[in-house]
Parts: C-alpha cells; structure tokens; sequence
C-alpha cells in the first residue's frame, strides 16, 4: 500500500470513528492489523467525544435556527420514547455504554451533556466506555486471528 493510499485510509478510519465508530472499526478491521486499527478508531472516538462534546451545543443551535420546523415539535415517536426511557433508567452510564456501538458518538455526547452539566465528566465517562469496546472489539479480532487464521 502507498503512503498516500495509507494516510486517506487512516483518515477514513479516524473520519469515521469520530461519527459512527462502528463504521471507522469496520474500516480498521478490514485492511490494517490489529493494533494500528486500535490505535486510529479510538483516537477517531476521542476526537469525536471532544468535539461533540465541547462544539455540539453551537452544532445543535445552528440546525434548530436554520430547520425550526424540524426541530420545533416535541412530538413523542420509538426513538424519543427509547432515549426518554435510557436517561430515567439508566443515565449517564447507560448512555456511555450505548453511545459507542447503538447511539452514535454525536447523539450520545449531544444527549449526554442535556442532563450532565459537567462536561469532563461526561468525557470521562464515554472515553471509559469507548475504551472498553474498542479493547473488545480488537481482543476479539486478535483472538481469532491467533486461533483462526484469516
């Protein structure tokens, strides 16, 4: 692979693993090995956590003055009703350990950060969980490739 295949390949993953890190892992699991993919997907979540987490409310208040009608009616649909249910149960560390994998990165920082004010917190939190799956999700892959070889 040339070193410029490689760098728009690290930037895809690092791209994508700040929005939707499954995609991003995808990416990583697929054409680099084990420890470099680790290495850029989580990197890729850490930047999106901070990003989304320090820049979101200006994210947020632009789409809602730019689509108001989008935004403007509070109707109740599975989705509304779904993360209603997460924050009553579960709070901050149920969302973190969704965010990852179901959420997405954006919607689970943006989520997270309206019922914590403390934002190092929330930072803290969703690395952990972020860390957790990453090192899940690579354990497994170099697992099987130590007992299966692909």
């Amino acid at each position: 692979m040339g070193e410029w295949a490689l760098f728009l390949l690290l930037s895809q993953v690092v791209f994508w693993s700040s929005i939707k890190y499954l995609v991003g892992v995808g990416l990583a699991l697929l054409y680099l090995p084990v420890f470099q993919g680790w290495l850029y997907s989580t990197l890729g979540g850490f930047l999106g956590i901070l990003m989304f987490v320090f820049v979101g409310d200006r994210i947020q208040n632009f789409l809602i003055s730019r689509w108001p009608r989008l935004f403007s009616n509070s109707r109740f649909n599975k989705k509304n009703r779904f993360l209603v249910k997460i924050r009553q149960k579960g709070g901050l560390l149920v969302v973190s350990l969704l965010t990852p994998l179901i959420l997405s990165i954006p919607l689970g920082c943006l989520f997270a950060v309206t019922f914590v004010q403390k934002r190092w917190k929330v930072i803290a939190y969703q690395s952990i969980s972020l860390l957790l799956w990453s090192a899940f999700i690579f354990a497994g892959r170099y697992y099987l490739t130590k007992v299966l070889p692909i």
